[in-house]
């Protein structure tokens, strides 16, 4: 399972938008200068995560097929539906999801409105600091 993250730096309030499989492993190496974007800027908060993940761990998934395919019940009369899952998949999908919240502009205001609570919240706390 792949996470693309955001943390809110204590010191100077700034975002970072990260990709990760190890989310918990990550923010501590945040947390410890182990990451060279945040370096001295921690220490960080976690305040949204979202999830992506392997079709592989999915029911009906079976070691060792080719084509790695799961086959989906058909809806109301409408036809099954194959879907080609791969465990790249996920992180591909983190990756690009990352990618658009650090290089569009109209993608990271949309989440920020919709984490806004979250996003006062950690002011909150740092001006409490």
């Amino acid at each position: 399972m792949y996470y693309v993250y955001i943390l809110v730096s204590f010191v100077t309030g700034e975002l970072y938008i990260g990709y990760t499989n190890n989310i918990k492993k990550r923010i501590v190496e945040h947390n410890t200068n182990r990451s060279f974007s945040t370096r001295k800027k921690g220490p960080w908060i976690l305040v949204y995560n979202e999830s992506y993940s392997n079709f592989e761990k999915t029911p009906g998934y079976q070691p060792g097929d080719e084509l790695n395919l799961i086959c989906r019940p058909p809806l109301e009369g409408n036809r099954g539906l194959l879907v080609r899952g791969g465990r790249h998949k996920s992180k591909e999908d983190a990756m690009t999801r990352e990618y658009r919240l650090k290089n569009y502009g109209q993608a990271l205001n949309e989440l920020k409105k919709r984490i806004s609570g979250s996003l006062s919240l950690a002011k909150l706390v740092r001006e409490r600091r």
